[in-house]
């Protein structure tokens, strides 16, 4: 188990390292990096492999390839959907593999998908904050705003907080692809 959370915590450690890096940075050490991706992935896949009932590998490993795929290699979004389709059939009640699929399928622009699965990820656990604060990030990203609010109101009945925490999400800027890209990883990484 140790074995496994280290990996786990070194691979998403690598990945928002890299993610956070500007662009001539990532040009100067391209071939390093694209090996410690490497790395992290076949540490994380012997990890799913020995510990299939480890989530977190999944987890990390999605968030692997879609910074790997955001940085070097456009590909690897499928290989991280593909995760993420073998988590959520792994852990069907667990809503966190299906938080990190919305998150992809907005960066991808594939609101409906993304709308659809934001909504069973919810019911899995209407009540948990988290999941409250990702489904209104869904709705702000997927331009839903109209909702927003109504949304929000029914939350902050069981929740009078939510919205202290929700507003600096509400009022981000989703013409700064900054912004964007540090939402959009609010689904993966805040869990």
């Amino acid at each position: 188990h140790g074995i496994d959370l280290r990996r786990s915590m070194l691979a998403a450690q690598t990945a928002t390292f890299i993610l956070d890096l500007d662009e001539e940075q990532i040009a100067k050490s391209s071939t390093l990096l694209q090996q410690e991706f490497q790395l992290s992935e076949k540490a994380l896949l012997q990890t799913i492999e020995q510990s299939p009932f480890f989530l977190r590998a999944y987890l990390d490993l999605a968030f692997i390839y879609q910074v790997w795929d955001r940085r070097f290699d456009a590909n690897k979004m499928k290989q991280a959907e593909s995760i993420l389709d073998s988590a959520i059939a792994r852990f069907p009640h667990n809503p966190l593999p299906y938080w990190s699929l919305v998150g992809i399928f907005i960066g991808q622009g594939k609101n409906e998908e993304a709308l659809q699965i934001a909504e069973k990820a919810l019911a899995l656990d209407s009540h948990v904050r988290m999941s409250q604060l990702r489904y209104l990030l869904t709705l702000k990203m997927t331009g839903q705003i109209d909702q927003t609010g109504k949304t929000a109101e029914s939350f902050a009945f069981l929740d009078s907080t939510l919205i202290e925490v929700f507003t600096p999400f509400f009022e981000a800027n989703l013409d700064d692809e900054t912004q964007v890209e540090s939402l959009l990883f609010r689904y993966y990484y805040d869990a």
